[in-house]
């Protein structure tokens, strides 16, 4: 019979989990439909900290790459073939820039969807490479990918520190960002092996795919998808395994390790074979995160208050009453994220995705305003959410919990658009320092709720121009469009400045397909919506009849960049997208077109 872990893994490597939860890495929930009319198709399964995923999925890739043929597939994902591998074009990635902390930044690095597929295909052949290892390593409670819940991991690792009356606490600075993809092939065959073979085999293979996914780059690996996880976890289990063979034993969670010891020699030459093998492979400690506790510990990640507090709650509470204790509810959860307690603020939105006051006062509560002061509780929790921009997405799901609960629409609008429009000078501040600076995921989430809460106050036809630009990302990029033809009905005057980035863009990359460049993701939104919206279909050949574009030979289409029927020039990548389009693949889900 197949054990736990094995149906984990077994799950977790099948293309279609890959492609559908993979590439933008959605945390897996208990399903929980939520129809709405604003959107494509029912949605329901999962959350992603940095997309929404009711908007950017991939569900309708995961359908057609299912439903596709052995020839087809055989045609555009022959990852069998070490030679046909090294073929395969390098695309460039999708940069997008998020916070880390208040005052330092991390960059996603969205792999091109035809580099991710390419190298989903070669995982799923090449699964047994990784489960083996993740099966016989013991020191690692990241290995099972969110399956196990927090209680699980936790006892997992405790059970690894037992012993020790002291603990190292180590961790590799920038480890995806900085990983050179050349010591995959060191760490899994031996350096002096992988570099006597730097062609053939499973490790020098994945090093190739994983640099396609970046524009050939060997320095870091893809960012923001559930494949990049596997591969470091991979590197970390091999990592793992050296350490072990001199006798030590540690918990890791990626690339966090914490080690357990009495005696000051046990540190001592636990950190040197630590470092040794650190030096090998090009990895870096970062020793600003390098510290050492003493017993008795201090449990940081305890989360017991948190998640009782509304336990045992009186059943005839008045809306003042709930309202404050939500309130204080809230001041504790960011108490305890600026004591130490790291992830508590999350849990402000699973706390009260719980609560159930009877009457159905879901809407009272929610809706209601201080007599004295005006405060309102969902206007708390959305100023919380806005100062954290990777809450923006658990703010919406709270909604949509409360929303089936009673909560109105209009009355959530209504709050929402009141706070934009309390706090207009100082957003719309943020927002021109957002562009200045490539603050992706802060404009990004303005955006989001702009479209989410229809709301037009803090964009308008000039701000939302100036984001189609070059040194834009294509998340924000589409949210703009979006919003500009929501407000607009039209995007006639936003063809220009898509005009000139596509051209732009272009003329960066002459000598690559259109589909392998930069904006990517964006060209694919713009030729979809062209596809299937007349009105702006017109608008397009209009603008290109009124900037004299020469038309084509069949007289259907224009000579222009706006028109994939121009660009579509013969290649692999280009020919995917292609049956993309042809088969009405949506990349981009919100019913505005």
């Amino acid at each position: 019979m197949e054990n736990k872990i094995r149906k984990i893994y077994n799950h977790i490597f099948q293309i279609d989990f890959l492609i559908k939860y993979g590439y933008y890495d959605v945390s897996i929930k208990k399903k929980n439909s939520i129809k709405d009319e604003r959107y494509l198709y029912e949605v329901s399964e999962g959350t992603s900290d940095a997309f929404f995923s009711r908007i950017f999925n991939m569900t309708a890739v995961a359908k057609f790459i299912k439903n596709m043929n052995d020839i087809d597939k055989e045609k555009f994902f022959n990852v069998d073939d070490n030679k046909k591998i090294n073929n395969y074009k390098a695309t460039e990635p999708i940069y997008f820039s998020i916070p880390k902390n208040i005052s330092n930044r991390r960059l996603y690095k969205l792999p091109n969807l035809y580099s991710y597929l390419l190298l989903a295909f070669f995982v799923n052949k090449n699964k047994e490479e990784f489960i083996k290892i993740f099966e016989k390593n013991k020191l690692s409670t990241s290995k099972f990918f969110n399956f196990y819940g927090f209680v699980d991991t936790e006892e997992l690792r405790q059970k690894l520190l037992y012993s020790g009356i002291r603990r190292l606490h180590l961790d590799l600075s920038n480890f995806y960002h900085t990983l050179y993809t050349h010591s995959i092939p060191w760490m899994i065959d031996g350096k002096v092996n992988a570099k006597s073979n730097k062609k053939d085999g499973f490790s020098n293979s994945l090093d190739t795919l994983i640099r396609k996914c970046q524009y050939d780059e060997t320095y870091g690996i893809p960012t923001g998808n559930l494949i990049s996880r596997l591969v470091s976890e991979l590197y970390m289990c091999y990592f793992d395994k050296k350490i072990e063979e001199h006798g030590f034993r540690y918990s890791r969670y990626v690339d966090d390790i914490c080690f357990p010891y009495s005696f000051e020699s046990e540190e001592i030459e636990f950190l040197s074979i630590f470092r040794k093998i650190c030096k090998e492979h090009n990895l870096m400690i970062n020793e600003s995160k390098t510290q050492i506790e003493n017993f008795p510990f201090l449990n940081k990640s305890d989360k017991t208050k948190i998640f009782g507090y509304f336990d045992n709650i009186e059943e005839k509470l008045t809306i003042e009453k709930w309202v404050e204790k939500i309130k204080n509810f809230i001041d504790y959860c960011i108490a305890e994220e600026a004591s130490g307690n790291k992830g508590v603020i999350k849990c402000i939105f699973s706390g009260l995705k719980k609560i159930n006051p009877k009457n159905n006062k879901i809407n009272e509560i929610f809706s209601f305003y201080s007599s004295k002061t005006n405060f309102n509780i969902f206007e708390k929790i959305l100023d919380a959410s806005l100062k954290d921009s990777k809450l923006t997405n658990k703010f919406i799901d709270l909604f949509e919990t409360l929303k089936r609960k009673g909560f109105k629409r209009e009355n959530a609008e209504k709050i929402v658009n009141e706070y934009f429009s309390n706090n207009k000078i100082e957003y719309q501040k943020k927002i021109d320092y957002y562009l200045k600076n490539n603050y992706n995921q802060e404009l990004y989430q303005i955006l989001l709720l702009s479209i989410e809460f229809n709301s037009n106050i803090l964009f308008d036809k000039g701000n939302l121009q100036k984001i189609i630009s070059i040194e834009s990302d294509d998340f924000c990029l589409t949210l703009a469009t979006i919003l500009f033809y929501r407000i607009e009905k039209s995007l006639e005057d936003l063809l220009p400045k898509i005009d000139k980035l596509f051209i732009e863009t272009n003329n960066r990359y002459s000598h690559q397909p259109v589909m392998a460049q930069q904006f990517w993701f964006y060209r694919y939104f713009i030729y979809s919506i062209t596809k299937k919206n007349d009105k702006i279909l017109k608008e397009i050949k209009q603008y290109c009849k009124n900037h004299n574009y020469t038309l084509t030979k069949n007289g259907k289409y224009y000579q222009s960049e706006l028109f994939w029927e121009y660009k579509k020039e013969s290649h692999k990548i280009n020919d995917f997208y292609d049956e993309l389009l042809k088969n009405e693949v949506e990349l981009v889900f919100l019913n505005d077109f």
